[in-house]
């Protein structure tokens, strides 16, 4: 992918609440993501980039979603956290766009990959300046990694969505 006229990272928000901080070693949630739309003017196709992070800090209120029997001694639950602005730790949105040109569908998820590396590593340094934990010792303790590749096709298949991608 021929990617041009970059615009600069916009963080959007920051949210640091310090009082939770402690809170995290008993319990926390965390929802991480990069978020893709593009739009087309004239002859110039431009993907829009955001990418966010929740983390709440301490126990959410969890509620039963469904519960279904399997047999006669076995249940299946399910089970979700809602968390609130009670327990948030940390919340953060930044965005930015650039224009492209296809050049093929291997091509093109690489050259993503690629950005989405230099956009996560401008995410890293923006937590280091601020004095919060980097990412990678957060994803660490909770498991999560980055993934740019499978970031790189959903934006692909963003794209497909809005008739923007023809491979």
């Amino acid at each position: 992918m021929k990617i041009f006229n970059i615009q600069p990272i916009k963080v959007t928000k920051y949210i640091f609440n310090e009082e939770h901080l402690d809170k995290i070693a008993t319990d926390f949630g965390y929802e991480v993501g990069f978020g893709y739309g593009g739009t087309k003017t004239e002859s110039l196709n431009t993907l829009v980039i955001t990418f966010g992070i929740l983390f709440y800090a301490g126990k959410g209120k969890e509620s039963l979603l469904s519960y279904d029997t399997i047999d006669d001694n076995h249940y299946q639950y399910s089970i979700v956290t809602e968390n609130s602005d009670d327990n948030l730790l940390l919340s953060y949105d930044s965005s930015c766009q650039f224009n492209f040109e296809s050049e093929g569908l291997e091509a093109d998820v690489l050259s993503i990959t690629e950005f989405l590396g230099t956009y996560y590593a401008h995410t890293e340094k923006f937590f280091q300046l601020y004095g919060f934990k980097t990412l990678p010792e957060i994803e660490e303790k909770i498991g999560v990694g980055r993934r740019l590749e499978l970031s790189a096709v959903s934006a692909i298949d963003s794209l497909r969505a809005n008739n923007m991608y023809e491979f």
